[in-house]
Formats: structure tokens, sequence, C-alpha cells
């Protein structure tokens, strides 16, 4: 079973956050991705005026399911376009590990080299892709 869930307690982001090896940020929101009850990875991020920013995605060292690390990314996209974010960035490195699931979440890389998303309608057709949701 794959399961997303907000990381309630500051103690738990840091513990989960120290599994995953990513640096434990105090004043960043946290997800946790589990896949059949296992940790596969952490996600925190932080809304500001600009939109949303990714500040880490990292997966469990040895653990190479993509689905869970994938819904943990959409979630976060979902809670920053549910807070008003209509830009998201993905501000951690891209790195041969993580780019597929990057891309995949939705993030390109812009001609100023960040990593962003837009979010004005993204989820309002979440299978179709901007070129095609207007054909549909």
């Amino acid at each position: 079973m794959l399961e997303v869930l907000p990381i309630q307690t500051k103690a738990e982001q840091e513990r989960l956050c120290s599994l995953t090896g990513s640096e434990y940020i105090p004043d960043a929101l946290a997800y946790a991705a589990y896949g059949d009850g296992e940790l596969a990875g952490t996600c925190q991020f932080r809304l500001a005026p600009d939109g949303g920013h990714i500040l880490s995605m990292d997966r469990v060292p040895g653990h190479e399911d993509f689905q869970p690390m994938f819904v943990m990314g959409r979630a976060a996209l979902n809670f920053i376009d549910l807070c008003g974010g209509k830009t998201a960035f993905f501000d951690c490195p891209v790195t041969d590990d993580n780019r597929l699931t990057v891309g995949a979440v939705g993030f390109r890389k812009r001609d100023d080299g960040r990593y962003a998303v837009d979010l004005e309608g993204f989820f309002d057709h979440p299978c179709a892709s901007k070129a095609t949701s207007g054909d549909r």
C-alpha cells in the first residue's frame, strides 16, 4: 500500500529526515512517503510570496520504488496549489538519482537554470499535459 502523510511533529520530521539523509529544516512543512508500510522518502517544502519551494525530496538509501516519491512530490505541489501558490520551485540539486522523479512530478528546467512548475490549472486535468488538455 502506498501512503503519503504530513509529518505531524518537528521531532518526527527530524527523525525521518535523518533516515533519508536530508538536512532537517525546522521551519519547513514536510511529508513522508511509505510503500507497504516502510518509509520510502521525505519531502520538505515552504510557502513563500513567489510560490512554493521544495527544499528537499530524498528517498531512503536503497529504496528504489518510484511511486511513493512521485506521489509525495505531487502531494506537495497540490498543497502549494491549494494554498494559492501559482508556481513551485525545486530548490535542491537535480542529480542522476532524482532527475526522473523531478521531471515526472512536473518540474522543468527554465532558461535561468531553475527547475519550476506552473501550477495555474496544473490539477484541472491531472492526466493531461497542458498542450493537450484543451483538446479534450
